[in-house]
């Protein structure tokens, strides 16, 4: 096969075998596929990331609390949820990343404008599209070093594939997704020094990769599987014996130990608890042949996307993907599949094949995120096929090279490898650019996606949320057209459905409950804010529905009693009450219209418990002496 590999190359125009003539055309085309990112604002975890992280508006100073915490900590603190994911998230690279990235942008204080979260927003989706730039040509050196020494067209066209591939629109067009690149980035560059350091025996190129290594599992989780993969490649592309395979990869533990060690500290939680909510455990509610069943039918899932980007959602939650048996032709397919690589990469690792190491990676990485080992709180994500699709690149890569070497007419097979290259990368710009617009923000993003995944909570939750929010946006001018009131129908028809799959959805209650308030359907609202009240007594959406529903009832109460209509007016202070029960203000005005209708039991009684809430309120003790007051005089 390298003989084969170095004909190919022979064939190929000399400047396109150039390291930096690739590189240059990699760079070009990344940049025409995603410099539409670079006015994008923020997007679905953007907010609990870095919008809302104080650790990441804090800069540098922040740093010491991202390293020693769990990066979903923020996101549950903002819920008021003493919960966590299974085995935690422990991925500090990138929100350091951020950290440092708000020292230059300079603090963003509470009340901040928009316009100014937006500007730093853009610059931050510059580095992320330059990031992915250069692991791309890092990717690419990669490819020509250890996976196709001699046959660097097969390198270029790896690199390529794996460049324009639209299921990586997520990784680049969010943000957030920033660890997934950094991750790829540092596991390249730790085969690179690796395989240097087994050539020149230099500790320079040692330290380096086992840095580079520390640095990758600090980005994201799936370093670990080069505990695998770093021997398999040893054995297989290194040409090195099992034995000495094994002994190369041993230092490589002082690394992984480290980060062992400030996971473990960073992802202890003595008082938290697993979430257990479908949206977090997407097979919560499946029997054990159920989850099995359809966590095997998920991986023939991201093998179709592999094939067909197309469509594609931010949102694969409950219930978007059904729970599936083992009666399911699906679930079949994907055992036959599957079946079928693992076979593969045996048989073609022994014979230590280059493509036998590239689907023994693409299966490494893809197990880590199949819900096998660990709940990942999805069932799937476009996010987590980014690593596995290095290996499926590498196969076709492989493949057009021994098609090419095979063909009778050479020039003839890479007129047409040529042309069909052409013709993948431009259908991907289209449907990868266009995608990118949907990454703009989250009003594009969840409208557009809810369409892909109708049948997910979230994604309808999203949706419902957004066009809410859009209706309370709507300029006054507007508003007598009817176009809020149109808009408002819409996200509470999403926020419903939403609810009809997930009846226990907190979030989308609360949506429901502010597009209510938003409607002027009061009583409505209070339901929702009595059930989250019940449920959900920590939820941070409870305040905005309880002062406002009070607000509204009290202004009522307010309006009667200044006509002495006190008859209207204490159901209407009730009602304020019971949305916000705890607000010693709403029984002191209540206790002052009794007080005005000469009920001073009322009056006494509203007052007492005004003073329970705050022992401090001194209009509450001057009501009770007023009543004592009139009944000496009535006496």
């Amino acid at each position: 096969m390298q003989q084969a590999a170095t004909h190919t190359t022979t064939l190929t125009v000399k400047w396109l075998s150039s390291f930096r003539w690739q590189a240059w055309i990699l760079a070009v085309i990344c940049l025409i596929f995603y410099a539409n990112t670079f006015q994008n604002g923020y997007a679905l975890d953007d907010n609990p990331i870095i919008i809302n992280n104080p650790s990441v508006q804090s800069g540098i100073a922040g740093i010491p609390d991202i390293m020693m915490g769990d990066a979903m900590e923020t996101s549950f603190k903002q819920q008021n949820s003493n919960t966590h994911l299974e085995g935690g998230r422990y991925r500090p690279l990138s929100i350091v990343s951020f950290a440092i990235e708000q020292q230059v942008l300079g603090p963003n204080e509470p009340g901040i404008s928009n316009d100014k979260l937006l500007s730093d927003m853009h610059l931050r989706h510059v580095v992320n599209a330059l990031l992915y730039i250069l692991s791309v040509i890092v990717l690419l050196r990669f490819l020509r070093r250890v996976i196709f020494p001699n046959d660097p067209l097969a390198s270029f066209i790896a690199a390529l594939l794996f460049a324009i591939h639209p299921l990586h629109t997520e990784v680049v067009a969010n943000v957030k997704s920033r660890d997934e690149i950094m991750s790829l980035l540092f596991i390249c560059l730790t085969f690179l020094l690796a395989f240097k350091y087994a050539t020149t025996k230099k500790l320079a190129h040692l330290i380096a990769a086992l840095s580079c290594f520390l640095l990758a599992l600090l980005s994201k989780e799936y370093a670990i599987a080069l505990v695998g993969l770093l021997p398999l490649a040893f054995f297989t592309l290194g040409k090195k014996s099992i034995q000495q395979s094994v002994i190369a990869t041993l230092p490589y533990v002082i690394p992984l130990g480290i980060y062992v060690s400030l996971r473990v500290i960073a992802t202890s939680h003595s008082d938290a608890t697993v979430s257990t909510d479908s949206l977090n455990n997407p097979y919560l509610y499946a029997t054990a042949s159920q989850k099995a069943a359809s966590i095997i039918a998920v991986l023939l899932d991201y093998v179709k996307l592999l094939f067909i980007p197309y469509p594609l959602s931010c949102d694969y939650s409950y219930n978007q993907i059904p729970y599936s048996d083992f009666g399911s032709v699906k679930v079949w397919a994907s055992i036959f599949i599957y079946t079928a690589l693992l076979v593969a990469a045996w048989i073609l690792g022994r014979r230590r094949h280059v493509a036998g190491f590239a689907i023994a990676l693409y299966l490494a990485f893809l197990l880590l995120v199949s819900n096998v080992f660990i709940n990942i709180g999805a069932p799937m994500g476009e996010r987590l096929a980014y690593h596995s699709s290095l290996g499926f690149v590498i196969v076709l890569a492989w493949l057009i090279s021994y098609l090419m070497h095979i063909a009778r007419s050479q020039k003839a097979v890479q007129a047409m490898t040529g042309g069909s290259l052409l013709l993948i990368t431009g259908a991907s710009a289209y449907i990868a650019i266009n995608r990118n617009n949907d990454w703009n923000s989250d009003f594009n993003l969840f409208t557009k996606d809810v369409q892909t995944a109708p049948n997910s909570a979230s994604a309808n939750r999203y949706a419902g949320g957004a066009f809410i929010k859009y209706a309370e946006g709507i300029s006054d001018e507007w508003r007598n057209s009817g176009e809020k009131s149109s808009v408002l129908q819409v996200g509470m028809w999403y926020l419903n459905k939403a609810l009809q799959i997930h009846p226990e959805y907190v979030d989308a209650i609360v949506n429901r409950g502010v597009g209510y308030i938003a409607q002027g359907k009061y009583d409505s609202a209070m339901t929702d804010c009595k059930t989250v009240s019940e449920h959900y007594p920590h939820h941070p959406g409870l305040q905005y529905l309880s002062y406002n529903i009070s607000d509204h009832y009290y202004k009522l109460a307010v309006e009667h009693c200044k006509v002495k209509d006190f008859n209207a007016a204490f159901p209407l202070f009730k009602k304020a009450i019971e949305a916000s029960p705890k607000d010693p203000e709403l029984w002191t005005f209540m206790g002052y219209a009794y007080y005005s209708n000469n009920d001073c039991t009322n009056t006494r009684y509203a007052a007492e418990q005004a003073m329970k809430l705050d022992p401090n309120n001194t209009k509450a003790r001057k009501l009770i002496k007023m009543c004592a007051e009139k009944e000496m005089e009535i006496n």
